[in-house]
């Protein structure tokens, strides 16, 4: 995930709804909403996800004014999702920031959210090539 104009943002993963725009849906946000909860409970309820890990956003550092998740221009986030082993590893600016999450079997989708009226953040999504240590 690269930073393309600064503002407050998380990413991370979520469970993919396929057709979610004829699903009326409310709301899209993973956390608090209670449309994508139900609609995993009743997936897990029907065996089509496995797990009980549903999503994950990426919470960044407070900087140095106290901004948590306020990620500036050309900042970096990566994400490594090791399915194999069940983990997504996080980081920053090409420095390794750990193992993030456990526990995640079957499908995920990346996510980003943008948050905040006054810095509008924006993200750009890529694959790059795995970090060097």
């Amino acid at each position: 995930f690269t930073v393309t104009r600064e503002g407050y943002t998380e990413v991370g993963i979520m469970r993919p709804i396929q057709g979610w725009d004829t699903r009326d849906l409310k709301t899209m946000h993973p956390r608090g909403s209670y449309d994508y909860t139900r609609f995993c409970r009743q997936r897990n309820d029907n065996r089509v996800f496995e797990g009980d890990v549903h999503w994950y956003l990426h919470q960044t550092s407070p900087d140095n004014y106290g901004r948590s998740n306020f990620l500036r221009n050309d900042d970096v986030v990566g994400l490594l999702l090791d399915l194999d082993q069940g983990i997504l590893s996080a980081y920053k600016n090409g420095r390794c920031l750990g193992v993030k999450k456990d526990g995640l079997v079957g499908h995920y989708c990346w996510v980003a959210s943008v948050t905040n009226a006054v810095y509008r953040g924006a993200v750009m999504i890529e694959s790059a090539p795995l970090p060097e240590n």
